[in-house]
C-alpha cells in the first residue's frame, strides 16, 4: 500500500471516530410536560421552580404549566415555590405529569427537624421528641423562655427577675437531690455548660451563658428526651438542639427589625403604714419593759412637733416605691442572608438595651454572628459559623440578705424614715 493510500485510510477511520464522538455528545433529550397545582383548591401555582440537577430548570406559568427536558425517562424533578413545601419526583417513564404542592402551613403536621447528623422528618425519628422552626421574631430576650413559648413539654424556673439571668430548665422532671436535673444544649452541634450550681459573687445572682445568644439568630430548636444514646451521660436529661440562621437560598436578603416595650414594676406585697406600723412598735417595746415615759422619749414615737428630728422620723415612706420602676425595653436587629450555589453566608447584628424593674439595674447586649456553607463537591460541605457577644450588668445583691438586698429590706425598713 502506497503512502498516499495509507494516509486516507487513516483520515476514513478518523472521520468515522469523531462522528460517533458528536452522535454520542449530542445524544438525544426528552421533553417532560406538566402542571404544578396547589393541593387545598387544585389551583395553578405561578412561578413555580422545577429543575433537574445538575441539566436543566424551568418556571410554571401562570396557568401552572411548564415543559422540561431530561436525560432520560428516570429522571428526578424538583419543585419548589414560595408558601409551599419542595417537592421531590421521580418521572418513571412519565412525560406528562400533575405535580401538587402543599403548603407550608402543613408543615407542622411531620417537620424536619435538626440533627447533628442531618434533618429528619418527625414521623421517621425513632426518639421521643419535639421541635420546632422559629419564623416568627422572638420576643423574649432569653432563649430559654423562648424554648418554653415554642415547645411547653420544657419546664423553667425564674432563677430571678433581673433581666438575663436564666432560668433552672427541667425536661424530665426534678429527678435528684443532689446531682444536675438540667438538658444539655447543644448549639450548631457544640454542648453549652449551663453552670448549674455556680453562683456569682454577687448574692442571689447567677451566671448564665446561654444569654449571650440573641434569639433572633435561632432557626429550629429541637428537644430530646431519651438523648443518652446519643449524646452520652450529660444528655441523661435530655438534650436541646438548637440551629442557628443559615442561608438557605441563593437571593439575597436584608431584614431590619426594633421593637420597644415595658415592662411592668411587680405587684407589691402589702406592708404595715406609719399609724400601723407605729401602734405595733409601741406594743413591742411595752412588752420588753418599757415605761410610757421612756416610750414617749423615743424621737419615732414622739408626737410633739417641736422636738428634734420630728420630720425624719413622721413620714410614711413606700420602699417598695422607692426601689422599683417601670423599665423599658430597646431592641435591634439586622440579618443579611444570600450566596450563589457554591457558597451561602448569613451575617447578624443585634443590639438589646433592658432596664431592670429595680432602679439600680439593667442589661445591654451587642451580639454579632457570621454562618457560612461552603460546598467542596457533592459530598464534601464545609460550614464556618463566627460569633462575638459582649453583656454588660448593672446587678446588686438580691434574696434575702438583710444588710445589701433591696427587695428584702423594703418589706422590712420601717415606713417612718
Amino acid at each position: 500500500m502506497s503512502v498516499r493510500n495509507k494516509i486516507k485510510s487513516f483520515w476514513s477511520i478518523f472521520s468515522v471516530c469523531v462522528l460517533f464522538s458528536a452522535s454520542g455528545l449530542a445524544a438525544p433529550t426528552l421533553t417532560v410536560e406538566g402542571k404544578v397545582l396547589d393541593a387545598t383548591g387544585k389551583t395553578p401555582v405561578y412561578a413555580a421552580q422545577i429543575s433537574v440537577e445538575n441539566f436543566a430548570s424551568a418556571i410554571s406559568a401562570e396557568d401552572g404549566s411548564f415543559s422540561i427536558k431530561v436525560p432520560d425517562q428516570n429522571a428526578v424533578l424538583k419543585i419548589s415555590a414560595w408558601g409551599y413545601q419542595t417537592k421531590t419526583l421521580a418521572l418513571k417513564g412519565r412525560n406528562n405529569i400533575t405535580v401538587v404542592l402543599v403548603s407550608e402551613q402543613f408543615k407542622e403536621l411531620n417537620p424536619l427537624l435538626e440533627f447533628s447528623f442531618g434533618e429528619q422528618a418527625l414521623q421517621s425519628i425513632p426518639y421521643a421528641i419535639s421541635g420546632t422552626r422559629l419564623e416568627s421574631p422572638a420576643q423574649s430576650l432569653s432563649l430559654v423562655e423562648n424554648v418554653q413559648q415554642e415547645l411547653g413539654v420544657l419546664r423553667s424556673i425564674n432563677r430571678s427577675a433581673a433581666p438575663a439571668s436564666g432560668k433552672n430548665t427541667f425536661l424530665r422532671g426534678l429527678n435528684s437531690f443532689y446531682g444536675s436535673s438540667q438538658p444539655l444544649y447543644i448549639i450548631d452541634g457544640i454542648p453549652y455548660e449551663t453552670h448549674t450550681g455556680k453562683h456569682s459573687i454577687i448574692e442571689g445572682n447567677y451566671s448564665d451563658p446561654l444569654s449571650t445568644i440573641n434569639p433572633e439568630d435561632i432557626e429550629s430548636i429541637t428537644l430530646i428526651r431519651d438523648a443518652y444514646a446519643l449524646y452520652g451521660i450529660k444528655a441523661a436529661n435530655g438534650a436541646v438542639l438548637i440551629r442557628t440562621k443559615r442561608a438557605r437560598e441563593q437571593t439575597s436578603r436584608i431584614s431590619v427589625s426594633t421593637s420597644w416595650g415595658v415592662i411592668s414594676a411587680p405587684q407589691q406585697i402589702p406592708v404595715l403604714q406609719n399609724s400601723d406600723y407605729r401602734a405595733y412598735a409601741v406594743e413591742q417595746i411595752g412588752g420588753a419593759g418599757y415605761t410610757e415615759q421612756e416610750i414617749q422619749d423615743q424621737l419615732y414615737l414622739s408626737d410633739d412637733p417641736s422636738r428634734p428630728y420630728y420630720n425624719t422620723y413622721h413620714n410614711n415612706t413606700n420602699w417598695q416605691n422607692e426601689i422599683f420602676q417601670n423599665a423599658l425595653v430597646q431592641r435591634y436587629y439586622g440579618q443579611v442572608t444570600g450566596g450563589d450555589d457554591i457558597a451561602g453566608y448569613a451575617i447578624s447584628i443585634g443590639y438589646d438595651d433592658v432596664e431592670s424593674t429595680m432602679k439600680t439595674g439593667g442589661m445591654n447586649r451587642f451580639s454579632s454572628r457570621f454562618n457560612s456553607d461552603i460546598k467542596f463537591t457533592d459530598q464534601l460541605t464545609f460550614s464556618l459559623g463566627l460569633s462575638f457577644s459582649q453583656l454588660n450588668k448593672k446587678l446588686r445583691d438580691d434574696g434575702s440578705l438583710q444588710l445589701s438586698s433591696p427587695t428584702y429590706l423594703s418589706l422590712i425598713k420601717s415606713p417612718l424614715v
